[in-house]
């Protein structure tokens, strides 16, 4: 039972604003619950494999302290996860 909460009434903003996004996949807010970053290109680093710029993150903070679990949905047809303990990424699965 999720208790009063929906994925809509409490997303917040995207971490990287929705924008094409190059840059370092590990990278996190401290402050976000939720976040959807798409247009993730081939030149990302710390992605899961791809083969082109046609990726999405969904990333859910789930305990504060850097605890969050990832799902990357990949180019390659492909979803992979990941899980942060202690802000410290496990690989991709």
């Amino acid at each position: 039972m999720l208790s009063n909460y929906s994925l809509v009434g409490h997303a917040h903003s995207s971490l990287y604003n929705g924008s094409t996004f190059g840059g370092d996949c590990n990278a996190l807010a401290e402050d976000y619950k939720l976040s959807y970053t798409h247009l993730i290109t081939s030149s990302a680093t710390n992605l899961f494999p791809i083969s082109n710029n046609a990726n999405a993150i969904i990333s859910i903070a789930t305990h504060a302290g850097g605890y969050n679990h990832q799902l990357g949905f990949s180019s390659n047809g492909s979803i992979y996860s990941r899980r942060f303990a202690a802000g410290t990424p496990e690989s991709w699965k």
